[in-house]
């Protein structure tokens, strides 16, 4: 049952809507570098730009200009670069400047300077994708420059702040910090990596990178069913996005969790190795969104898993 990743192959597709997998090494970090709250990248910011509380990413509210900052594994690098940096970008009103390979502090990588029209007007804008030389990380990083503030925000005084890009180890706290809930009891669970302000991993034992070891996967999202009647067949949509092999479901059913209606799934499968493996999905639903709770386990450790994947879905709140 050994995977790449090494994380349960039906929570991979969990987490890869909110960038799964996120390199855990430890990454000299420039000192006069400005990180923002939970990220791994950070650069010096241009003058007059500060950390957003709106985004992941640097702003100047009073000029319009802003840097968003996407942290990804690094094996996506080379995936992102053939779509984007290595074929013709045929918009309408898209104007590209310059690619060009781009050195900063800690890796190279590719930088496309480009103009896109809005509302009639020529916007500046940069697109870094840059990877870590020490280690498998890597970001996306767009800056967008407002037609009537290039004077400020110039290519020289951007180009100077993306050269400035590096990296640091996953700050763990600062990230559990920014999730919309929080866990009152873990059941001896312990975090593995949190996905930006969007997700939770746990696991029970002591490696960080071994799928034989129990798992749980905590998120929050917008939407869900409108009617309490759709509830059974949406839970079985999202459980059927996992890649478990010949799943079948063992017991479905509505329940009240924590006060709110909910939804449970137990079902077993197998992996792609053919271990037997045993999953439990619980939705909560809310007035604009839906919390999903997701643990999976071997089939044989089921019973004495259940109770505290159990423990831990009855002490996770919203903030």
């Amino acid at each position: 049952m050994r995977y790449r990743h090494a994380i349960h192959p039906a929570l991979i597709s969990i987490l890869l809507p909110v960038l799964a997998l996120i390199a855990l090494a430890v990454i000299p970090a420039r000192a006069d570098a400005v990180y923002p709250s939970g990220l791994r990248v950070g650069l010096e910011p241009p003058p007059g730009m500060s950390p957003s509380n709106n985004f992941p990413g640097f702003e100047d509210k009073e000029r319009k200009a802003i840097i968003t900052i996407t942290d990804m594994p690094g094996q996506v690098f080379s995936e992102i670069e053939k779509t984007v940096f290595s074929q013709e970008i045929n918009k309408p009103g898209v104007t590209v400047d310059k690619r060009e390979a781009f050195p900063f502090n800690t890796g190279i990588g590719y930088l496309l300077s480009f103009r896109a029209n809005v509302e009639g007007k020529m916007h500046h804008r940069w697109i870094l994708l840059a990877t870590s030389t020490i280690d498998n990380l890597a970001t996306l990083i767009t800056v967008e420059i407002p037609p009537d503030q290039t004077g400020t925000y110039s290519n020289e005084v951007i180009r100077k702040a993306l050269s400035s890009v590096t990296f640091r180890a996953a700050p763990v706290e600062e990230q559990l910090a920014q999730l919309p809930f929080k866990i009152g009891d873990l059941a001896g669970f312990r975090t593995v990596r949190v996905f930006q302000r969007a997700g939770l991993l746990l696991t029970s034992g002591p490696k960080d990178d071994d799928d034989m070891q129990p798992q749980i996967f905590i998120s929050i999202a917008p939407g869900g069913p409108q009617q309490t009647s759709d509830r059974g067949s949406f839970a079985q949509q999202l459980l059927a996005g996992t890649p478990l092999r010949e799943m079948n479901i063992v017991a479905s059913e509505a329940m009240r969790i924590s006060g709110q209606p909910g939804y449970e799934i137990r079902a077993e499968g197998k992996a792609g190795s053919g271990e037997a493996l045993s999953i439990v999905q619980w939705l909560r639903f809310g007035g604009s969104g839906y919390m999903r709770i997701v643990g999976i386990t071997r089939k044989q450790e089921w019973n004495d898993m259940f109770p505290r994947f159990r423990a831990v879905r009855d002490s996770v709140e919203a903030r």
